[in-house]
């Protein structure tokens, strides 16, 4: 009960009112507080989820799955990419309202691919440093053997399309150039050496020997000429059908990715296939001004079901005339590579190599 001065003096108070309005101010401040978090909890740090992982044995090669977390609602957070939005000239929703979206899709890609993110854990920051270093040595091999680690570690998945772009690049430069590579020999031409035969001894195809090389044809090969070539290399192709990716392992390590289209998803069984034929075709569009690579479908692969995987028919891999056809589905028992991408493969991979199809 409390005390108030009336008129008489000071009187007992009879009607102090209830409880409620002696609370009222921490309850205030108690709410206020409970609005405050639920509107700013959307701007803190992002949690780490554990990530599966889809793994092929044979192959060696780990591809995350990366799932998007559920974003915590946050209306400062709307507010502000709403914002940006509609200065961007750009839905909220992600829809772009002028401009193109494959510009805008594949500038994100690009600056995805060709510098990792700032933020790193120090462990993966100091190996992506000495990466740095090896390359600025030139020592490509001691490079390519950091890289290959920084693939294995789970703390580095942030940067695994950044790696897995540097192992590529890498490697293309040297299998192909005139450079050395721990799976790559000199070999002294002799007398009697003639190209298919030193494609088989070594396991190579012909048409990398040629192309490393610089010969235009396999008659120009020269006695006491030094060549190089690849030491017996075992080439693995493994297509992720959810992902639309092609990875090229050699001697079971992660050699390049490639970007791909399929066919029809349920008449490309997953399994193990082998390469049954090596096809080339016609190289060139001939004066064709609309086309703007000027190259055509050169190479397929034909593919054939192995013991292991029963199948009917067989799976073309095979590239595409240009960028448009890239993105058309092709035929449904079939696999598009971009032009120079199989190409690529089709230097390095022999009949009877494997290829494996897995979701």
């Amino acid at each position: 009960m409390s005390l108030q001065r009336g008129t008489y003096g000071i009187e007992y108070d009879e009607n102090p009112g209830s409880g409620f309005r002696k609370l009222w101010l921490p309850l205030i401040l108690l709410i206020t507080v409970m609005i405050s978090a639920l509107f700013f909890r959307g701007c803190g740090g992002d949690g780490q989820a554990a990530k599966p992982e889809n793994e092929l044995a044979s192959a060696r090669y780990r591809l995350p799955e990366v799932e998007t977390e559920r974003e915590r609602p946050s209306l400062l957070k709307h507010w502000f990419f709403s914002k940006r939005a509609r200065e961007a000239g750009t839905k909220p929703g992600g829809g772009v309202i002028q401009g193109r979206v494959g510009d805008a899709a594949r500038s994100a890609t690009a600056a995805a691919l060709t510098q990792p993110p700032r933020k790193l854990p120090p462990e993966v920051q100091r190996l992506m440093e000495q990466v740095a270093e090896y390359e600025n040595a030139d020592d490509m091999p001691g490079a390519r053997q950091l890289l290959l680690h920084l693939m294995t570690r789970r703390d580095a998945d942030e940067v695994r399309a950044f790696v897995e772009r540097k192992i590529g690049v890498l490697n293309t430069a040297m299998a192909f150039g005139d450079r050395e590579m721990p799976e790559k020999a000199r070999h002294k031409v002799v007398a009697g050496d003639v190209i298919g035969r030193l494609a088989r001894r070594y396991g190579n195809t012909v048409d990398y020997i040629l192309k490393v090389n610089g010969i235009d044809r396999p008659e120009s090969l020269r006695v006491g000429r030094m060549i190089w070539v690849m030491q017996n290399p075992v080439f693995e192709l493994t297509i992720f059908k959810r992902a639309k990716k092609a990875v090229l392992t050699l001697n079971g390590q992660f050699f390049k990715s490639y970007e791909v289209s399929l066919g029809k998803y349920e008449q490309l069984a997953s399994g193990t296939y082998e390469i049954k034929n090596r096809v080339k075709k016609t190289a060139a569009y001939g004066q064709d001004p609309t086309r703007s690579s000027g190259r055509t479908d050169t190479r397929e692969l034909v593919l054939s079901t192995s013991g292991v995987t029963p199948g009917q028919g067989t799976i073309s891999l095979h590239g595409a005339s240009d960028e448009f056809a890239f993105g058309q589905p092709p035929a449904a028992r079939a696999v598009r590579f971009r032009t120079a991408d199989i190409e690529e493969v089709f230097l390095l991979m022999r009949t009877g190599d494997k290829v494996n199809f897995t979701e």
